[in-house]
């Protein structure tokens, strides 16, 4: 997960005393995080105008950035500093009903529309009344263009800001980016002549649009408490090539012609304690 997704997590995981500490800490805005104060606290019939703009913003704004995240029903104030940091709540009189209200807002907000927002909310402990918590990841449709007022943003630092030209056009002419990731796999321990003994297999993921080639990968062993051993194994030699060192570092080279529609080899890390 990324930061954007860790705190949209965090913020679900642990409700409304997540936001009474980002009141108490008076925690400031920034790269992956913005607070707003709903215009008319949620009670209208649909989503006042101030709030849709607001929301078209960051959807924009985070999904041709790194993603972010809002927590609607908090008012910022400026710190010594100058920093915006969340100093009160505004609670929402009906939170699950503003949600919906963003839910069917997104498809408005933005051209083209960022299909991964989310948006849950968080209950009041004195009922209805609650937060609203909108995740919006980076985007693989990038970049978004504001409606009406068909504006394109980004986030810069704490603020959303349009974008510069030429930061646009490279939007417009790169080719599609592949984003990987590493997925591990663990077997259960097992003992074996007093050693507990394991495997950790890797499998490299690719979550983006584009196709990666030229995929270099390293591993590096590193020392065990008390009496251990490490040994790594290669499973895929067909797409990959595969170089060891000292029996501790070991490096992977995907094959001439070989894109990230194979998978990485079932690279074991068998340890004994």
């Amino acid at each position: 997960m990324n930061r954007a997704e860790d705190l949209f997590k965090a913020l679900i995981d642990n409700g409304e005393s997540a936001i009474d500490e980002l009141i108490q800490t008076r925690k400031s805005e920034e790269l992956f995080l913005d607070f707003k104060r709903s215009a008319d606290q949620g009670a209208g019939p649909r989503l006042h105008t101030t709030d849709s703009n607001n929301f078209a913003k960051a959807i924009s704004g985070f999904g041709n950035s790194e993603g972010g995240v809002i927590v609607w029903g908090i008012e910022c104030s400026k710190d010594r500093d100058g920093a915006d940091v969340a100093s009160t709540k505004f609670a929402l009189e009906d939170a699950a009903a503003f949600v919906s209200r963003l839910e069917g807002a997104v498809s408005r907000c933005t051209v083209p529309p960022h299909s991964g927002v989310r948006s849950v909310a968080i209950s009041s402990k004195t009922g209805k009344n609650g937060f609203a918590i909108s995740f919006i990841p980076k985007s693989n449709s990038a970049p978004h263009q504001t409606i009406p007022d068909l504006k394109y943003f980004m986030r810069a630092g704490s603020d959303f800001v349009p974008v510069p030209h030429a930061v646009l056009a490279g939007m417009f002419g790169r080719r599609p980016a592949p984003r990987l990731g590493p997925m591990y796999v663990f077997s259960c321990p097992t003992i074996e002549s007093l050693a507990i003994c394991f495997e950790v297999g890797i499998v490299l993921r690719n979550e983006g649009p584009g196709i990666a080639r030229d995929v270099f990968l390293t591993l590096m062993g590193k020392s065990m408490p008390g009496k251990g051993s490490l040994a790594f194994q290669s499973h895929d030699l067909e797409n990959w090539i595969v170089t060891k060192t000292l029996g501790v570092h070991m490096s992977f080279f995907l094959q001439a012609g070989v894109t990230t529609r194979s998978r990485l080899p079932s690279d074991a890390c068998d340890s004994a304690i």
